[in-house]
């Protein structure tokens, strides 16, 4: 019984040069099979705390679709290989100061008195003076004043999408 759990949480060598199932399906985050992907991912590729960000549906498929491009079998192997590596790179360490200024964003409230110290992170973002002026206006409505500075920016990001897709 013992070997049937331990085996159950750290995937065999095999086990890893498999395709996974989110490879070839829309998934969604309750689906058993991808949930079976996730822990065979997670236990095999050390993926803790911010890391699992990293591990959603759509993220995978793409790193997936890239490594094919490079002749790299869809496997298992291949995505925690490729995690690996780029946990080494830059692009990975401004990911995780992208999620913790997200998740910054998400637990504090819209308060315009403290708006001068708050745009900080919005240009971090890589929000310009006049997105920074259009952003300000927008969470200044009412309608916005009780959301987090995540609600908000993703309201006013899908407003303005919104408008880019009525310009076309």
């Amino acid at each position: 019984m013992k070997n049937t759990v331990l085996r159950q949480s750290i995937p065999d060598e095999a086990v890893l040069d498999q395709k996974p199932y989110f490879a070839d399906h829309q998934v969604k985050t309750t689906d058993s099979l991808f949930l079976k992907d996730i822990n065979i991912l997670k236990s095999s590729g050390s993926f803790e705390g911010v890391d699992a960000e990293l591990l959603k549906a759509p993220l995978l498929k793409e790193i997936l679709a890239g490594e094919i491009e490079r002749n790299r079998p869809a496997t298992y192997r291949t995505v925690i290989d490729f995690m690996k590596d780029f946990k080494r790179t830059s692009a990975y360490t401004d990911f995780i100061s992208g999620v913790v200024l997200f998740r910054e964003l998400e637990n504090r409230k819209i308060n315009l008195k403290n708006w001068e110290n708050d745009q900080a992170l919005f240009v971090k973002l890589g929000f310009t003076a006049s997105d920074l002026e259009d952003f300000r206006h927008f969470i200044g409505k009412r309608k916005h004043r009780k959301l987090s500075y995540k609600q908000a920016y993703l309201q006013y990001m899908k407003e303005i999408n919104d408008l880019g897709t009525v310009n076309k």
